[in-house]
């Protein structure tokens, strides 16, 4: 069952504007917590140093040939030969960083159903909070909210180059109820006919999980092709 916190997760516009008010220092130390080690490196490391070394490179290029092009042509060709080598090198390993850092989101994911035995009446109720889902509706600490009240989606996102994903409904009244992508929600959704907003995402994924979760990794979003 889920605790009170996984109750209301934020996606990633909440997130941004939840990190907008703390320091820099605080930012970091979030996305060090939350990113792949590998991939908080490239961030906060590679990419700054590729871009120091670039201006130094592209600097003295130009300072090598301002002082005396001749004399200095071929120390300023290989400033700029460095420049294209570590520009090559660093796009060149883009997609393998993405390939990887997908396969691990992946392998994060179960989307397997069958062994969930159907159910007709599904709790998610914790000792904070009632939370069941029958053929009536969502029934939410006693309020019953049928589904044709209920925004129903399927929330991406892609903050901390991460894939999150996870079912939200949403009443009338406001109220958010967020619950995890795994094999007992998709199971509810299939035993109980609830179609998502955004079905077409969901369907998406579950057909084509590699090519799906590369798209949200890029765009924050999946549509099918």
């Amino acid at each position: 069952m889920e605790s009170r916190k996984e109750l209301r997760r934020m996606d990633d516009f909440e997130i941004i504007e939840s990190l907008s008010h703390v320091s820099m220092k605080e930012r970091i130390a979030y996305e060090r917590e939350h990113m792949y080690p590998f991939v908080f490196t490239i961030c906060y490391v590679v990419a700054p140093l590729y871009l120091l070394v670039s201006f130094a490179l592209c600097a003295a290029f130009v300072i090598l040939l301002d002082t005396d092009e001749v004399k200095y042509l071929v120390p300023g060709l290989l400033c700029i030969g460095t420049f294209v080598v570590i520009t090559i090198a660093l796009l060149v390993s883009v997609p393998f960083t993405r390939r990887k850092t997908v396969r691990l989101e992946m392998a994060r994911y179960d989307f397997d159903t069958a062994p969930v035995a159907p159910q007709e009446v599904w709790d998610f109720s914790s000792k904070d909070y009632s939370l069941v889902f029958d053929r009536d509706g969502m029934r939410f600490n006693g309020c019953l909210y049928n589904y044709a009240r209920l925004e129903k989606r399927l929330i991406m996102g892609h903050y901390c180059r991460r894939v999150n994903l996870y079912l939200r409904f949403t009443t009338d009244t406001g109220e958010k109820i967020t619950l995890l992508v795994n094999p007992q929600t998709l199971k509810m959704l299939q035993c109980l006919d609830i179609r998502l907003d955004n079905q077409a995402s969901l369907d998406y994924i579950l057909s084509d999980t590699e090519a799906a979760f590369t798209m949200i990794h890029s765009r924050g979003y999946a549509v099918p092709k």
